[in-house]
């Protein structure tokens, strides 16, 4: 990904840095060392947000199957059927990896889905 480095018409003083649709300004005076570190950063933090954000929405959708065929399991079970401890330690399981996952949205600043 190729970065273009432009001067304000007027504003030597400053530099505009536009890389990825993003865009920093850093004064001239400051080694451009610096300013690429800071681009680099800012880039690779928005890396792992988008990586946050692409897990959390997988990992909903694996538990969204998981605990849909657990409701159907338990209410396929009779009464005292001792799968039915299993089930409710699996559900218990799922129902921790989902927060775990909503808090990853979280990082990624996404709202968490809400609960249907």
């Amino acid at each position: 990904m190729g970065r273009t480095i432009r001067l304000r018409p007027g504003k030597a003083e400053h530099v505009r840095v536009v890389s990825a649709g993003r865009t920093w300004t850093a004064c001239v005076n400051e080694p451009l060392s610096a300013v690429l570190m800071s681009i680099t950063e800012a880039e690779k933090t928005a890396a792992l947000v988008k990586l946050a954000r692409t897990t959390a929405h997988e990992l909903n959708n694996i538990f969204t199957v998981v605990g849909g065929n657990l409701a159907l399991l338990d209410e396929a079970i009779s009464p005292g059927d001792p799968m039915a401890e299993t089930i409710e330690e699996i559900q218990r399981a799922v129902a921790r990896a989902v927060l775990l996952s909503s808090k990853l949205q979280a990082l990624s600043g996404q709202p968490a889905p809400s609960a249907t």
